[in-house]
């Protein structure tokens, strides 16, 4: 009897890596067809840079302006849509700073709404954190600063505003922070922005036939 059960197992072990394969080989082609869905296509759109925002020094502080406004993005031939941005139509300028530097930002709301800038994975003072407490009513600014104490990352900035912050970093409120320290420049790296020191943001979107 044991015998039985122990052949039954592996008859069935046998069986179900079988079907696997079987599954597999129908699946493969669908998967592999992924990899050439662009064979053939020319592309015509550039690669989208986002522009290095250049501080102007204050007292010794690096002083950035952002400005937080509505705009119009064509990301398909001849369809507008309705986006957002800093300093531009659609998503906001690289933000570059050192461990050490003092910094200071001029955030203007150019919006309908109130907004936030929340400055994500950043080490600062609660005060400028910039969370959903800290409102920029429009046609206001907000002036938060600080000294950068993080080790060489790439961070982000985006809206925090309650009950808004998904609609917003959609429509196109968001941008880059990087920042360097002694670590990063003792690197043998590419350190050119936008010539072989390239970010890349990576987003989802669904359009429908009006953009």
């Amino acid at each position: 009897m044991a015998f039985r059960k122990i052949l039954l197992i592996i008859l069935g072990g046998i069986g179900l890596i079988i079907v696997s394969v079987m599954l597999a080989s129908l699946i493969y082609p669908s998967v592999r067809g992924i990899d050439d869905m662009s064979a053939g296509q020319t592309f015509t759109l550039p690669l989208a840079i986002p522009p290095l925002l250049e501080p102007r020094n204050e007292s010794g502080e690096k002083v950035f302006d952002l400005v937080a406004r509505r705009g119009n993005t064509q990301f398909r031939p001849g369809v507008e849509t309705t986006t957002a941005g800093f300093n531009g139509a659609y998503l906001g300028p690289t933000i570059r700073a050192h461990r050490g530097d003092r910094v200071r930002m001029n955030v203007t709301n150019s919006l309908d709404e109130p907004t936030t800038v929340h400055w994500h994975g950043m080490h600062l003072p609660a005060a400028m954190d910039g969370g959903p407490h800290q409102i920029i009513d429009a046609g206001s600014t907000w002036q938060p600063h600080w000294t950068i104490s993080n080790e060489a990352s790439t961070l982000w900035y985006h809206p925090h505003f309650m009950g808004r912050t998904g609609p917003q970093v959609y429509s196109g409120l968001a941008g880059l922070f990087i920042i360097d320290d002694a670590n990063s420049d003792a690197l043998a790296l590419p350190r050119t922005y936008g010539v072989d020191d390239i970010p890349v943001v990576v987003q989802d979107r669904k359009f429908d036939a009006l953009g």
